[in-house]
């Protein structure tokens, strides 16, 4: 079981445990969280009731981001990991029947019969 500790600054009680002392300091943290939450909720709620037009804009823009986030994501990917490469093309087909032979000679001097 851990040393009880207490922390400096604070009101003298009962010693705390370290378990304690962490618990005390998430939920302080949460505190600080939901109170920068709030404060932003009533920022927001100020604009959007003085400035309609640039709420529009901003919903638009916070979609536009959404939507566009799983395309982000797979740019991010090809980025690092780029697609493998493509396969090599198909053979070529064979012809379907021989060239035709070569045609014969005009004049073959070997058939000649005039003989002078």
């Amino acid at each position: 079981m851990p040393a009880p500790t207490s922390a400096p600054g604070t009101v003298e009680g009962p010693p705390r445990t370290e378990l304690q002392e962490l618990q005390l300091k998430a939920d302080q943290t949460t505190d600080e969280s939901l109170e920068s939450t709030r404060r932003m909720l009533a920022l927001c709620e100020e604009v959007s009731s003085s400035h309609p037009y640039e709420t529009i804009l901003f919903y638009l823009y916070a979609l536009t981001f959404i939507l566009d986030h799983p395309r982000k994501d797979a740019i991010h990917m090809s980025m690092h990991h780029p697609p493998p490469p493509p396969p090599p093309p198909p053979p070529l087909p064979l012809p379907l029947r021989p060239p035709p032979p070569p045609p014969p000679p005009l004049y073959d001097r070997s058939n000649s019969s005039t003989s002078r």
